[in-house]
């Protein structure tokens, strides 16, 4: 299993609290900042082995995604709702992911996507050891694992230290 499905599962099974994952309080751009970006609104597959992950991705409202994954392992599904909204440093993107339940949304998990071509978009996931490192070191200000920085300064530790937070691409190819 790679580490991408690895860590969409435990946030599925874990829900809102995201297990060992850092989330962070505050996305990297505030909502009056979010960027619309029409090219992730579609279904998305991820395959290795046995396993097809899909992720559906649609238009909430006021710039918000909702981003429905479905995870097929041999005989047994797994599901989870997110919401994301898009934020652009430079000349990256990336989205500021939430585990959703019926009642509440949990903290963000940061994701690096760049869209390769109208099939193809390559994602990595934050690097939550990095991240862990950085908040124990004074990098970027957390408590218990978490970032609790304000958003203009999650984005400039983003832009000075993106090398080492994104570092494993997986490709998704588009089917609708």
């Amino acid at each position: 299993m790679n580490r991408l499905k690895l860590v969409l599962i435990i946030i599925i099974l874990l829900g809102p609290l995201y297990g060992c994952i850092p989330t962070s309080v505050n996305p990297i751009s505030v909502q009056d900042e979010f960027i619309f970006n029409e090219q992730l609104f579609g279904v998305w597959r991820s395959v290795e082995d046995k396993e097809q992950s899909y992720y559906h991705f649609g238009d909430q409202d006021k710039g918000l995604i909702q981003i429905i994954m479905v995870i097929h392992n041999g005989d047994s599904i797994s599901h989870g709702i997110m919401k994301a909204h898009v934020s652009k440093l430079n000349e990256s993107e990336y989205l500021n992911v939430r585990l959703c339940n019926k009642i509440d949304c949990a903290g963000h998990i940061f994701v690096k996507y760049r869209i390769v071509d109208d099939k193809t978009m390559e994602i990595a996931l934050q690097e939550s050891e990095y991240i862990e490192t950085a908040i124990t070191k004074g990098l970027i200000e957390g408590k218990d694992g978490d970032i609790t920085a304000k958003s203009e300064d999650i984005a400039a530790f983003i832009i000075k230290h993106d090398a080492d937070i994104f570092t494993e691409y997986h490709t998704l190819s588009k089917i609708n």
